[in-house]
């Protein structure tokens, strides 16, 4: 909105200044979309930023230096069609030579699914960590899920246990 406004009582405008005050309120017009565009360029950067964080922080919950006992070979790879994603895998080792592998999925895309997948994973490194069995380990981990994600959320999840010697009577 532009006002002009005359200090002479019933002032008019000439043509030529109509056409003045348009290309002004034109310009002024182009300079506002332009630093808003410009804002919006700059908050997209900063998302981006955060995304690639967000993006080197998955990747370094991947497991590294996993050995698998000598009687398996074990290889993974996990890469989001986004910047983040909602699967996971993790091997980790158990007492006895033994060693978990777990294989997740979380419904939806993006850092939602980012987020729940991470919460997941550290849920379930404590578990193991703990010595319990699989079954427990499972069931744990799905009470925390029920209790911190939300009800549209879910996982679809493989968890095993490799046991080279087959010892079924060890947690």
């Amino acid at each position: 909105v532009l006002y002009v406004d005359s200090h002479v009582a019933g002032g008019s405008l000439t043509q030529t200044s109509l056409r003045l005050l348009e290309s002004l309120a034109f310009e002024a017009t182009k300079s506002l979309e332009n630093v808003r565009l410009m804002h919006e360029e700059q908050e997209k950067k900063q998302i981006e930023q955060e995304l690639g964080m967000a993006r080197q922080v998955q990747m370094a919950l991947a497991p590294t230096a996993f050995q698998p006992p000598q009687e398996f070979e074990i290889a993974a790879q996990s890469i989001p069609s986004r910047y983040v994603g909602g699967d996971f895998y993790d091997f980790i080792a158990l007492k006895g030579g033994r060693s978990a592998l777990a294989l997740g999925d979380v419904s939806g895309k993006g850092v939602a699914a980012a987020l729940l997948a991470a919460m997941a994973q550290g849920a379930l490194q404590a578990q193991f960590v703990a010595h319990l069995p699989l079954t427990d380990v499972v069931t744990a981990l799905n009470k925390v899920l029920v209790q911190r994600s939300a009800s549209n959320r879910f996982i679809t999840l493989f968890c095993g246990v490799l046991d080279p010697d087959g010892d079924r009577k060890s947690t």
